[in-house]
């Protein structure tokens, strides 16, 4: 069970999966193109079978082996020795069909089959961005909801320690203002100055922090959002 778990959490078998299911989606797409492919070449086998069967016997002798020609020519290779075969036996106006069978079988069709995957394989990574996007903005989302929930606890732990603070306060003023002749109004004066203080610090403490989490919420909202682009051209 403990092996099966390590594969399940390893990324490498992730992006083999994706991969796979990627591939399995552009079977539609890629099944259309191969059968034109395969057409294109039925047609282009029987035209070189009867056209340079006595030109090159070898490789337009039948239909199996100027197929296989045809998918080497496809690929490639060799397809000068093709060209030069049938040129030397006095038809050199084979160029003008390898030229149509190569540029429409390997620049168009081959083309569009590799352009069908890439394009797949990017929206499949879009797709996994938008996931990733949309499971951190979730977390922080939740992260901020926990602190809200917390807020009421925490209010009434910064009561009791305000308490505390107040009675530690009036103490060292005690302390501190025993020896002088102070009034106990003049004393009172002295601890609501070091109160309001204290509340301005606590207040602009506050301020930074709902700032803090304003800014995080605007930016989880546009990283969500899956018209970002659009809402920033907006903006702009």
């Amino acid at each position: 069970m403990q092996v099966f778990k390590i594969f399940k959490n390893n990324r490498f078998l992730d992006n083999i999966q994706n991969i796979f299911m990627t591939c399995l989606q552009s079977l539609q797409s890629m099944g259309a193109i191969i059968v034109l492919m395969l057409s294109y070449m039925v047609v282009f086998s029987i035209m070189f079978r009867e056209l340079f069967a006595e030109a090159d016997p070898r490789r337009f002798g039948n239909m199996f082996s100027t197929v296989y020609t045809l998918f080497q020519l496809l690929t490639l290779d060799d397809w000068t020795l093709v060209y030069f075969s049938s040129r030397d036996a006095g038809y050199w106006h084979i160029i003008i069909f390898l030229f149509l069978y190569i540029f429409v079988e390997h620049f168009i069709f081959f083309t569009l089959f590799i352009a069908v995957l890439v394009d797949n394989f990017q929206l499949t990574i879009n797709q996994r961005k938008e996931e990733r996007k949309q499971t951190m903005a979730l977390r922080k989302t939740d992260s901020l909801s926990e602190e809200f929930a917390d807020a009421p606890g925490k209010a009434d732990e910064t009561q009791q320690e305000r308490e505390d603070d107040e009675t530690f306060l009036m103490r060292i003023i005690d302390e501190h203002y025993s020896g002088q002749n102070h009034t106990p109004r003049e004393k009172m004066l002295i601890f609501y100055c070091f109160q309001l203080l204290a509340a301005i610090e606590h207040n602009l403490y506050v301020f930074q922090t709902q700032h803090t989490i304003l800014s995080e919420t605007i930016d989880c909202f546009f990283e969500a959002s899956p018209h970002e682009n659009i809402m920033k051209s907006d903006v702009q």
